[in-house]
């Protein structure tokens, strides 16, 4: 009753959790976008799984053995690799995703349509199907998923079980690793950079800088004494005639010490902000990605583990003693459980996804947009209150 209890109510999460990504998705505009395409195709293979898979899975464990005949073990495994796989395949391609998102700032986000994110989702989906395509050939030459002993298994051919665990999980891994390392080694130079540019900021507010081109005297003009160059403003300057009896004043206009902007020098200063902000969305993004990332390979790398050793330490692998069955079902429910993390982790991490749950939970799914704006519109004024408090405090 407690495993029942407990496996019902992670599928009830996995179900609930990714099916309420999806209808965010597509109830809010602003969540429309490609950047969002490849979080859904993870949301729906997930899905699947909660949906389809886990209910015959929670049986299984309960009666511990296979009742449902082989032809229905046959879709039931088929089913459960291509959407698990599917699920690593999509996080293979968010990685990837956010990779060049980080390296190419300028030019991918202009690539980044709906049509590429389409493509990147039909590549994963494909990629699972095949990792269970030779196991679909031998059972179409009379050669059986279903093992002996009322057990439900996928083949346990040591050729196949190379294929089919490097396919669904070791490749993509490496992969993932790859990108994140190359991922926070770019957003650990930005952020460098970001330090030592807000550094030099700090401790030289108002640089000097000697004007050009017959804009004005240079800093130190013999002309003019230090005392009194006033940055900006005019000076007045007494002088005495040496044949007259009368003074007069002389007033010298003086070029401030520093230059007028240009409109290139306005647009390359907004532009380079622009990107300075893409840039720290994406290394806030980068967080969220590592964090999915070690969430992946902490649910699933024991289960793959297991699977791969199992033809190769066990003279029976279908044999359910070769292995502890309570560690087999461990380690595959563990493997299930990142199906659940990750709606919570990207939850966490979007303020607009977190408010979009919490309008559908409470059933406001009306003017979903509206009620994300006057948000939006209040943390912003927040946001300038607190900049002009901080301002008027350091004056």
């Amino acid at each position: 009753a407690l495993i029942a209890a407990l496996t019902s109510l992670l599928s009830l999460l996995i179900v609930v959790g990714n099916g309420l990504i999806i209808v965010s998705v597509a109830l809010v505009k602003k969540l429309r976008q490609p950047a969002n395409y490849l979080i859904v195709s993870l949301a729906l293979s997930d899905f699947l799984v909660g949906l389809v898979v886990l209910p015959l899975t929670i049986v299984y464990d309960i009666m511990g053995e296979w009742v449902f005949g082989p032809n229905v073990c046959d879709v039931h495994v088929s089913f459960d690799v291509i959407c698990c796989t599917a699920s690593i395949m999509n996080l293979c391609m968010i990685s990837i995703d956010r990779y060049l998102m980080i390296t190419q700032p300028m030019t991918y986000p202009k690539r980044r349509t709906g049509k590429l994110m389409l493509l990147l989702i039909a590549t994963a989906w494909l990629l699972s199907c095949l990792v269970i395509i030779p196991a679909l050939a031998k059972l179409l030459n009379k050669f059986k998923i279903v093992s002996p002993g009322k057990t439900c298994l996928i083949s346990q051919e040591r050729w196949f079980t190379i294929y089919s665990t490097l396919g669904a999980f070791y490749l993509p891994l490496a992969v993932m690793l790859c990108m994140y390392w190359k991922i926070y080694l770019e957003a650990s130079r930005f952020n460098s950079r970001h330090r030592l540019r807000s550094y030099s900021t700090i401790s030289n507010p108002n640089p000097p800088v000697s004007p050009r081109n017959g804009a004005g005297s240079p800093p130190h003009s013999p002309d003019v004494s230090n005392d009194r160059r006033v940055d900006g403003m005019f000076e007045r300057k007494r002088s005495l005639s040496s044949n007259n009896n009368y003074a007069h004043e002389k007033i010298i206009a003086l070029k401030p010490t520093f230059h007028r902007p240009t409109v290139f020098n306005q647009i390359r200063r907004r532009v380079s902000l622009a990107t300075s902000r893409d840039r720290m969305r994406n290394v806030k993004a980068t967080r969220t990605l590592g964090i999915v990332v070690g969430a992946f390979t902490f649910c699933w790398l024991p289960f793959f583990i297991v699977t791969f050793l199992r033809p190769f330490a066990c003279p029976i692998p279908e044999a359910q003693d070769c292995i502890p069955l309570w560690l087999v079902r461990f380690v595959l429910w563990l493997g299930y459980l990142n199906s659940a993390l990750n709606p919570l982790i990207y939850i966490g991490f979007s303020p607009d996804l977190r408010e979009t749950f919490r309008f559908l939970i409470c059933c406001k799914c009306t003017n979903v947009d509206r009620r994300l704006a006057q948000i939006e519109l209040r943390q912003a004024i927040a946001h300038e209150r607190r900049n002009s408090v901080a301002s008027r405090s350091y004056a």
